[in-house]
Protein backbone atom coordinates (compact mmCIF):
# COMPACT_ATOMS: atom_id res chain seq x y z
CA UNK A 1 0.00 0.00 0.00
CA UNK A 2 3.12 2.47 0.77
CA UNK A 3 5.05 1.46 -1.69
CA UNK A 4 7.92 3.88 -0.79
CA UNK A 5 11.17 1.06 -0.98
CA UNK A 6 10.15 -0.57 -3.81
CA UNK A 7 10.42 3.12 -6.05
CA UNK A 8 13.12 4.36 -4.17
CA UNK A 9 15.02 0.36 -4.86
CA UNK A 10 14.55 1.33 -8.83
CA UNK A 11 15.79 4.93 -8.13
CA UNK A 12 18.44 3.30 -6.55
CA UNK A 13 19.38 0.38 -9.63
CA UNK A 14 18.75 4.23 -12.11
CA UNK A 15 21.71 5.99 -10.03
CA UNK A 16 19.44 8.54 -9.05
CA UNK A 17 19.01 9.61 -12.37
CA UNK A 18 15.57 10.93 -12.33
CA UNK A 19 14.62 10.67 -16.41
CA UNK A 20 15.73 6.81 -16.03
CA UNK A 21 13.28 6.41 -13.38
CA UNK A 22 10.62 8.25 -15.14
CA UNK A 23 10.88 5.99 -17.94
CA UNK A 24 11.07 3.06 -15.96
CA UNK A 25 7.67 4.47 -14.49
CA UNK A 26 5.98 4.22 -17.66
CA UNK A 27 5.55 0.64 -17.69
CA UNK A 28 5.97 0.44 -13.48
CA UNK A 29 3.55 2.84 -12.16
CA UNK A 30 1.40 0.60 -10.76
CA UNK A 31 3.10 -2.22 -10.03
CA UNK A 32 3.93 -3.15 -6.50
CA UNK A 33 6.47 -5.92 -4.75
CA UNK A 34 9.40 -4.96 -7.13
CA UNK A 35 12.29 -6.05 -4.45
CA UNK A 36 12.50 -9.70 -5.92
CA UNK A 37 16.41 -10.24 -6.67
CA UNK A 38 18.27 -7.56 -4.76
CA UNK A 39 17.13 -5.70 -1.54
CA UNK A 40 17.14 -1.61 -1.21
CA UNK A 41 20.20 -0.53 0.32
CA UNK A 42 19.30 2.12 3.10
CA UNK A 43 21.77 4.69 2.40
CA UNK A 44 22.18 8.42 3.98
CA UNK A 45 20.59 9.43 0.51
CA UNK A 46 17.42 6.74 0.27
CA UNK A 47 16.50 7.43 4.35
CA UNK A 48 16.72 11.51 3.23
CA UNK A 49 14.79 10.82 -0.37
CA UNK A 50 12.21 8.65 1.72
CA UNK A 51 11.96 11.01 4.67
CA UNK A 52 11.17 13.92 1.94
CA UNK A 53 8.76 11.59 -0.21
CA UNK A 54 6.62 10.79 2.65
CA UNK A 55 6.38 14.34 3.17
CA UNK A 56 5.49 15.06 -0.17
CA UNK A 57 2.66 12.39 0.24
CA UNK A 58 1.19 14.33 3.25
CA UNK A 59 1.70 17.76 1.71
CA UNK A 60 0.09 16.23 -1.28
CA UNK A 61 -3.03 15.41 1.43
CA UNK A 62 -3.64 18.30 3.06
CA UNK A 63 -2.84 20.93 0.13
CA UNK A 64 -4.95 20.06 -2.57
CA UNK A 65 -3.12 22.71 -5.14
CA UNK A 66 -0.05 20.67 -4.65
CA UNK A 67 -1.55 17.51 -5.18
CA UNK A 68 -3.57 18.79 -8.91
CA UNK A 69 -0.09 20.20 -10.17
CA UNK A 70 1.58 16.80 -9.30
CA UNK A 71 -1.26 14.74 -10.98
CA UNK A 72 -1.80 16.39 -14.41
CA UNK A 73 1.67 17.13 -14.37
CA UNK A 74 2.14 12.75 -14.10
CA UNK A 75 -0.70 12.46 -16.82
CA UNK A 76 0.68 14.97 -19.17
CA UNK A 77 4.42 13.05 -18.78
CA UNK A 78 2.41 9.87 -19.25
CA UNK A 79 0.62 11.10 -22.10
CA UNK A 80 3.23 11.89 -24.10
CA UNK A 81 5.92 9.71 -23.84
CA UNK A 82 6.89 7.42 -26.28
CA UNK A 83 5.66 3.82 -24.98
CA UNK A 84 2.58 4.04 -22.83
CA UNK A 85 -1.14 3.79 -23.99
CA UNK A 86 -1.59 7.24 -24.90
CA UNK A 87 -5.22 7.06 -25.47
CA UNK A 88 -5.57 5.23 -21.95
CA UNK A 89 -3.50 8.03 -20.26
CA UNK A 90 -5.54 10.51 -22.23
CA UNK A 91 -9.26 9.25 -21.12
CA UNK A 92 -7.98 8.88 -17.29
CA UNK A 93 -6.70 13.08 -17.83
CA UNK A 94 -9.73 14.41 -19.15
CA UNK A 95 -12.18 11.97 -17.14
CA UNK A 96 -10.29 12.55 -14.04
CA UNK A 97 -10.01 16.84 -14.84
CA UNK A 98 -13.73 16.97 -15.85
CA UNK A 99 -14.67 15.24 -12.62
CA UNK A 100 -12.62 17.25 -10.16
CA UNK A 101 -13.56 20.17 -12.53
CA UNK A 102 -17.44 19.33 -12.14
CA UNK A 103 -17.21 19.26 -8.38
CA UNK A 104 -15.41 23.49 -7.96
CA UNK A 105 -17.97 24.89 -10.61
CA UNK A 106 -20.91 22.86 -9.79
CA UNK A 107 -23.26 25.50 -8.29
CA UNK A 108 -23.01 27.57 -10.90
CA UNK A 109 -24.20 25.70 -13.69
CA UNK A 110 -26.23 22.88 -13.27
CA UNK A 111 -29.02 22.10 -10.93
CA UNK A 112 -27.96 19.40 -8.46
CA UNK A 113 -29.90 16.33 -10.75
CA UNK A 114 -28.08 17.19 -13.53
CA UNK A 115 -24.63 17.45 -11.87
CA UNK A 116 -25.37 14.19 -10.16
CA UNK A 117 -26.29 12.60 -13.68
CA UNK A 118 -22.55 14.25 -15.20
CA UNK A 119 -20.79 12.97 -12.15
CA UNK A 120 -21.15 9.51 -12.65
CA UNK A 121 -21.33 9.24 -16.54
CA UNK A 122 -17.73 11.26 -16.22
CA UNK A 123 -16.92 9.59 -12.63
CA UNK A 124 -17.32 5.85 -14.23
CA UNK A 125 -14.95 6.79 -17.23
CA UNK A 126 -12.67 7.56 -14.36
CA UNK A 127 -13.03 4.67 -12.61
CA UNK A 128 -13.06 2.23 -15.84
CA UNK A 129 -10.37 3.72 -17.24
CA UNK A 130 -8.15 3.54 -14.01
CA UNK A 131 -9.04 0.16 -13.39
CA UNK A 132 -7.74 -0.57 -17.14
CA UNK A 133 -4.42 1.28 -16.64
CA UNK A 134 -3.97 -0.80 -13.81
CA UNK A 135 -4.58 -3.98 -15.77
CA UNK A 136 -2.85 -3.01 -18.57
CA UNK A 137 0.69 -2.14 -16.06
CA UNK A 138 0.07 -5.82 -14.70
CA UNK A 139 -0.11 -7.05 -17.35
CA UNK A 140 3.17 -5.51 -19.45
CA UNK A 141 4.89 -6.24 -16.34
CA UNK A 142 4.15 -10.37 -16.69
CA UNK A 143 2.22 -10.12 -12.71
CA UNK A 144 2.15 -13.50 -11.74
CA UNK A 145 -1.20 -13.28 -9.87
CA UNK A 146 -2.43 -13.84 -7.06
CA UNK A 147 -0.03 -11.20 -5.69
CA UNK A 148 -0.87 -10.57 -2.33
CA UNK A 149 0.89 -7.41 -1.98
CA UNK A 150 -0.97 -6.26 -5.59
CA UNK A 151 -4.44 -7.80 -4.85
CA UNK A 152 -4.35 -5.92 -1.23
CA UNK A 153 -3.33 -2.73 -3.10
CA UNK A 154 -6.31 -2.99 -6.02
CA UNK A 155 -8.73 -4.01 -2.54
CA UNK A 156 -7.63 -0.28 -1.12
CA UNK A 157 -8.16 1.04 -4.32
CA UNK A 158 -11.50 -0.22 -4.95
CA UNK A 159 -12.95 1.10 -1.60
CA UNK A 160 -11.82 4.40 -2.39
CA UNK A 161 -13.31 4.57 -5.75
CA UNK A 162 -16.51 3.42 -3.85
CA UNK A 163 -16.46 5.84 -1.21
CA UNK A 164 -15.60 8.23 -3.80
CA UNK A 165 -19.37 7.89 -5.27
CA UNK A 166 -20.94 7.75 -1.69
CA UNK A 167 -22.62 10.53 -0.27
CA UNK A 168 -22.03 10.84 3.37
CA UNK A 169 -24.07 12.58 6.10
CA UNK A 170 -23.10 16.55 5.41
CA UNK A 171 -20.28 16.38 8.54
CA UNK A 172 -18.48 13.52 7.43
CA UNK A 173 -17.86 15.12 3.78
CA UNK A 174 -14.41 16.64 5.32
CA UNK A 175 -13.65 13.52 6.53
CA UNK A 176 -14.43 12.03 3.34
CA UNK A 177 -12.27 14.21 1.24
CA UNK A 178 -9.42 13.78 3.06
CA UNK A 179 -9.22 10.52 3.01
CA UNK A 180 -9.73 9.92 -0.50
CA UNK A 181 -7.04 12.88 -1.20
CA UNK A 182 -4.82 10.80 0.44
CA UNK A 183 -5.19 7.66 -1.15
CA UNK A 184 -4.63 9.04 -4.15
CA UNK A 185 -1.44 10.71 -3.03
CA UNK A 186 -0.59 7.31 -1.63
CA UNK A 187 -1.25 6.21 -5.65
CA UNK A 188 1.00 8.86 -6.73
CA UNK A 189 3.90 7.63 -4.51
CA UNK A 190 6.03 6.58 -7.39
CA UNK A 191 5.74 10.54 -8.31
CA UNK A 192 6.75 12.04 -4.60
CA UNK A 193 10.09 9.58 -4.66
CA UNK A 194 10.62 11.80 -8.22
CA UNK A 195 10.13 15.34 -6.93
CA UNK A 196 11.97 14.34 -3.32
CA UNK A 197 14.89 13.13 -5.44
CA UNK A 198 15.04 16.20 -7.37
CA UNK A 199 14.56 18.36 -4.35
CA UNK A 200 17.61 16.24 -2.79
CA UNK A 201 20.13 16.02 -5.52
CA UNK A 202 21.54 19.40 -5.71
CA UNK A 203 22.55 18.66 -1.49
CA UNK A 204 24.01 15.49 -2.68
CA UNK A 205 25.91 16.49 -6.08
CA UNK A 206 27.36 19.25 -3.33
CA UNK A 207 28.68 16.45 -1.60
CA UNK A 208 29.95 14.15 -4.16
CA UNK A 209 31.84 17.44 -5.49
CA UNK A 210 33.81 17.62 -1.83
CA UNK A 211 34.21 14.35 -1.86
CA UNK A 212 36.02 14.24 -5.01
CA UNK A 213 38.02 17.23 -4.07
CA UNK A 214 39.10 15.39 -1.03
CA UNK A 215 40.42 12.07 -2.77
CA UNK A 216 42.22 14.37 -5.30
CA UNK A 217 43.97 16.52 -2.33
CA UNK A 218 44.64 13.28 -0.33
CA UNK A 219 46.08 11.60 -3.24
CA UNK A 220 48.54 14.46 -3.90
CA UNK A 221 49.60 15.01 -0.68
CA UNK A 222 50.19 12.03 0.83
CA UNK A 223 50.57 9.50 -2.61
CA UNK A 224 52.06 11.69 -5.09
CA UNK A 225 54.45 8.07 -6.22
CA UNK A 226 51.73 6.14 -6.19
CA UNK A 227 50.88 4.47 -9.82
CA UNK A 228 47.53 3.55 -10.62
CA UNK A 229 46.14 0.71 -12.68
CA UNK A 230 42.82 1.20 -13.77
CA UNK A 231 40.47 -1.39 -15.69
CA UNK A 232 37.47 -0.93 -17.97
CA UNK A 233 35.16 -2.00 -20.29
CA UNK A 234 31.96 -3.73 -20.90
CA UNK A 235 33.03 -7.20 -20.01
CA UNK A 236 36.03 -8.67 -17.42
CA UNK A 237 36.74 -6.03 -15.25
CA UNK A 238 36.78 -7.53 -12.11
CA UNK A 239 38.48 -10.63 -13.55
CA UNK A 240 41.28 -8.38 -15.11
CA UNK A 241 41.83 -6.59 -11.90
CA UNK A 242 41.92 -9.37 -9.65
CA UNK A 243 44.63 -11.52 -12.25
CA UNK A 244 46.84 -7.99 -11.76
CA UNK A 245 46.78 -8.04 -8.10
CA UNK A 246 47.73 -11.57 -8.19
CA UNK A 247 50.49 -11.02 -10.68
CA UNK A 248 52.07 -7.57 -9.39
CA UNK A 249 51.66 -8.18 -5.36
CA UNK A 250 54.20 -9.97 -4.11
CA UNK A 251 56.95 -7.34 -5.72
CA UNK A 252 55.22 -4.59 -4.98
CA UNK A 253 53.05 -2.68 -2.31
CA UNK A 254 49.79 -3.18 -4.35
CA UNK A 255 46.14 -2.61 -2.78
CA UNK A 256 43.41 -3.57 -4.92
CA UNK A 257 39.97 -1.88 -4.57
CA UNK A 258 37.74 -4.77 -3.84
CA UNK A 259 34.39 -6.13 -5.05
CA UNK A 260 32.67 -3.71 -7.64
CA UNK A 261 33.16 -0.47 -6.22
CA UNK A 262 33.70 1.09 -9.33
CA UNK A 263 32.04 4.52 -9.78
CA UNK A 264 33.78 8.04 -9.09
CA UNK A 265 32.07 8.51 -6.01
CA UNK A 266 32.32 5.02 -4.98
CA UNK A 267 36.30 5.05 -5.67
CA UNK A 268 36.84 8.52 -3.44
CA UNK A 269 35.07 7.33 -0.92
CA UNK A 270 37.45 4.01 -0.92
CA UNK A 271 40.95 6.30 -1.25
CA UNK A 272 39.77 8.15 1.76
CA UNK A 273 38.86 5.56 3.32
CA UNK A 274 41.47 3.16 3.02
CA UNK A 275 44.60 3.95 0.72
CA UNK A 276 47.16 3.46 2.79
CA UNK A 277 50.23 6.47 1.85
CA UNK A 278 52.77 3.76 1.51
CA UNK A 279 51.08 2.07 -1.47
CA UNK A 280 52.95 2.18 -4.23
CA UNK A 281 50.75 0.24 -6.93
CA UNK A 282 47.28 0.31 -6.90
CA UNK A 283 44.23 -1.65 -9.28
CA UNK A 284 40.78 -0.40 -9.63
CA UNK A 285 38.16 -0.76 -12.08
CA UNK A 286 35.85 1.73 -14.05
CA UNK A 287 32.49 2.15 -14.55
CA UNK A 288 29.91 4.72 -15.43
CA UNK A 289 26.39 5.55 -16.08
CA UNK A 290 27.44 8.21 -18.60
CA UNK A 291 30.54 9.97 -20.40
CA UNK A 292 30.56 12.42 -16.86
CA UNK A 293 31.11 9.92 -14.85
CA UNK A 294 33.63 8.52 -16.64
CA UNK A 295 35.43 11.91 -16.79
CA UNK A 296 35.09 11.84 -12.94
CA UNK A 297 36.75 8.90 -11.83
CA UNK A 298 39.33 9.79 -14.87
CA UNK A 299 40.08 13.19 -12.77
CA UNK A 300 40.40 11.84 -9.14
CA UNK A 301 42.49 8.24 -10.63
CA UNK A 302 44.50 9.30 -13.36
CA UNK A 303 46.00 6.02 -14.64
CA UNK A 304 49.54 5.01 -15.47
CA UNK A 305 48.45 1.75 -17.04
CA UNK A 306 45.17 2.00 -18.51
CA UNK A 307 43.32 -1.61 -20.10
CA UNK A 308 40.05 -1.39 -21.98
CA UNK A 309 38.87 -5.01 -22.12
CA UNK A 310 36.18 -4.62 -24.70
CA UNK A 311 33.51 -2.10 -25.89
CA UNK A 312 30.21 -4.58 -25.78
CA UNK A 313 26.82 -4.61 -25.34
CA UNK A 314 26.46 -4.32 -21.62
CA UNK A 315 24.85 -1.04 -20.54
CA UNK A 316 23.22 -0.32 -24.00
CA UNK A 317 19.71 1.44 -21.82
CA UNK A 318 22.30 3.97 -20.36
CA UNK A 319 24.54 4.97 -23.82
CA UNK A 320 22.06 3.80 -26.92
CA UNK A 321 24.47 2.41 -28.90
CA UNK A 322 27.79 0.36 -28.51
CA UNK A 323 29.54 3.54 -30.81
CA UNK A 324 27.92 5.80 -27.72
CA UNK A 325 29.99 3.83 -24.94
CA UNK A 326 32.94 4.02 -26.63
CA UNK A 327 32.53 7.70 -26.82
CA UNK A 328 32.35 7.48 -23.12
CA UNK A 329 35.18 5.39 -22.35
CA UNK A 330 37.35 7.38 -24.57
CA UNK A 331 36.42 10.23 -22.38
CA UNK A 332 38.54 8.19 -19.57
CA UNK A 333 40.99 7.31 -21.87
CA UNK A 334 41.56 11.12 -22.09
CA UNK A 335 41.71 11.76 -18.20
CA UNK A 336 44.60 9.17 -18.02
CA UNK A 337 48.58 10.72 -17.52
CA UNK A 338 50.09 12.24 -20.76
CA UNK A 339 52.56 9.25 -20.32
CA UNK A 340 50.38 6.34 -19.55
CA UNK A 341 50.23 3.38 -20.99
CA UNK A 342 47.02 2.05 -22.67
CA UNK A 343 46.29 -1.27 -23.44
CA UNK A 344 43.46 -2.21 -25.39
CA UNK A 345 42.63 -5.57 -28.43
CA UNK A 346 42.63 -5.47 -31.80
CA UNK A 347 39.55 -6.07 -32.36
CA UNK A 348 38.54 -2.86 -29.96
CA UNK A 349 40.55 -1.01 -31.89
CA UNK A 350 39.04 -1.59 -35.20
CA UNK A 351 35.89 -0.73 -33.50
CA UNK A 352 37.34 2.48 -32.91
CA UNK A 353 38.54 3.14 -36.51
CA UNK A 354 35.11 1.86 -37.49
CA UNK A 355 33.35 4.93 -35.72
CA UNK A 356 36.11 7.11 -37.28
CA UNK A 357 37.79 7.11 -33.73
CA UNK A 358 41.45 7.94 -34.46
CA UNK A 359 43.08 7.04 -31.10
CA UNK A 360 46.27 7.91 -31.82
CA UNK A 361 45.31 11.56 -33.04
CA UNK A 362 42.83 11.92 -29.59
CA UNK A 363 45.40 10.63 -26.98
CA UNK A 364 48.49 12.20 -28.75
CA UNK A 365 51.66 10.83 -29.23
CA UNK A 366 53.21 10.67 -25.25
CA UNK A 367 50.33 8.22 -24.65
CA UNK A 368 51.27 4.67 -25.25
CA UNK A 369 48.69 2.22 -27.57
CA UNK A 370 48.84 -1.41 -27.19
CA UNK A 371 46.64 -3.38 -29.32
Amino acid sequence: MFPFADFLHILQLENYDTQRYLRRLEYLFFRRDLQRLEQLKWTSRVKLTAAVAAGLTILGTLFIPVFYLVYIGTIVYFLFNRNGPKWLWGIFLLSGASFHTLHVVSGWLWTENQLSQLLNYVGWSYVVSFLILIAFSGLKGNFSFPRKGFIWWMLFILAMLVLAFSRPPEPLVIIQVIILLFAFSVMFIPVWVAVANMLVEPIYDLAKQLIYFQAKTYLQKHCPQLKIILVAGSYGKTTTKNFLYELVKYNYRTQIVPGNINTAIGLSSWVLRHLDPHTQILIAEADGYDAAEYMATGSILPADYLILTNVGDQHLERFGSRENLAKALLKLLLASKTTAKIVLSQDTWQDYDTWKINLQKQLGSSSHLSG
